[in-house]
């Protein structure tokens, strides 16, 4: 086989065919992955761009230079436009959009106005270096701390494919090329070689990052309880274990409620189970108000019970907190069905002493909630210290 710019077009469309092809797929089956959805229409609209540039010669310049080059313009700001999705970060598609406009104006002056081959290759290099600076920008300044490692592999080779086009657009030109980029020369041949194993590559990247995203969502699945949105009581126990672990480790104190829904069986009994959710959920809520930054460990112990480590908190501060829970839980009614239904909480609070483990604190938490229960309920109870 002859190592020509119609070869090498026609490899470049099966592999992007095959990509189209699998990520497709993919995204049929993740239909809760929106990034997917960018992706894939980044890749077919790309191999639309490979299949106009292929057949050069064979259809009119317009479609094989002007759209073709505008076409796979347009798939690199739809990659771009998902990968800021992936990364959490907001895109604006005006300055993309603008991007694609101004180089869509000069290809058609450098093909049609003022012909110039040599111009068109700079000014396409230019491009896509643009488009992979700002690509590489997004994943590594943005990238969430847990899919970071897929996202600066794909940052590499993404700064891989910018050195590619930077250099093409140093190379001469074949003098006897006219405007035909297919007869540009060896060596501008040798860069669409590197471009294709570039783009494999960045095939392979998005493949990672999708799965890497996967792979983080199922272990936040496996720590969460589903209905309350907290941690779900290993990943309390788990979590709650190393910051008492730090907590001690930096010599500060390690406080812990268990709080436990009052009357919750009435609940249940008289409005239904759908009410006792909507119950859980409701505490889950004024629990996530009052924790606060850094450190705190929040969950669904089971049941109506969940617990809240603090650690820095002296017993005083972790009571004084229960308390402000303990009093705006019985303020606030939880909804149900367009009505307010009252409900309180009982709280115990237990402060680890020396060589206690995570569990104790918790029992000692426990017995001093079921203290409070026994007076009454809807009482903040501390646990003794010896």
């Amino acid at each position: 086989m002859q190592l020509d710019l119609p070869t090498l077009a026609i490899v470049g469309f099966l592999c992007s065919l095959g990509a189209c092809i699998g990520f497709t797929s993919l995204m049929l089956v993740l239909r809760g992955l929106p990034v997917l959805r960018w992706w894939v229409t980044s890749l077919w609209i790309g191999t639309i761009g490979i299949i106009l540039l292929g057949l050069r010669n064979q259809i009119p310049d317009w479609l094989s230079i002007s759209v073709a080059n505008v076409t796979v313009t347009l798939a690199s700001a739809l990659l771009l436009k998902g990968v800021a999705l992936h990364v959490g970060r907001p895109l604006r598609w005006r300055w993309p959009l603008m991007l694609v406009a101004l180089y869509s104006a000069l290809n058609i002056w450098f093909t049609y106005v003022t012909p110039d081959l040599r111009t068109r290759v700079v000014l396409f290099s230019a491009v896509s270096v643009a488009w992979d600076a700002w690509t590489v920008t997004y994943l590594l300044r943005y990238a969430p701390r847990d899919v970071r490692l897929s996202c600066r592999i794909a940052a590499a080779i993404m700064v891989a494919d910018a050195l590619h086009f930077a250099y093409r657009a140093t190379l001469p030109l074949n003098p006897d090329a006219g405007q035909n980029a297919f007869a540009a020369g060896s060596p501008i041949i040798i860069t669409y070689v590197a471009g294709i194993v570039v783009g494999l590559a960045g095939y392979f990247s998005l493949l990672l990052m999708v799965t890497e995203r996967l792979m983080v969502d199922l272990r936040r699945t496996a720590r969460m309880d589903s209905l309350t949105g907290l941690l779900n009581r290993g990943a309390v126990i788990n979590d709650g274990v190393l910051s008492l672990g730090r907590a001690r480790q930096a010599g500060q104190p390690f406080s812990l409620l268990v709080i436990d829904l009052d009357y919750f069986k009435q609940v249940n009994d008289t409005w239904g189970h759908d009410a006792g959710d909507a119950a859980l959920c409701h505490v889950a809520r004024m629990i996530r108000r009052h924790l606060p930054e850094g450190d705190a460990v929040a969950g669904r112990y089971g049941g109506e019970e969940f617990v809240v480590g603090l650690p820095g908190w002296s017993m005083h501060e972790a009571s004084s907190m229960a308390e402000q829970l303990r009093a705006e839980l019985a303020d606030v009614p939880f909804a149900y069905r367009g009505k307010s239904i009252a409900m309180t909480t009982s709280i115990g609070v237990a402060t680890a002493l020396d060589g206690q483990t995570f569990q104790a604190i918790v029992a000692r938490a426990d017995e001093a909630l079921y203290q409070a229960k026994s007076q009454g309920r809807n009482e903040v109870i501390q646990a003794r210290q010896a």
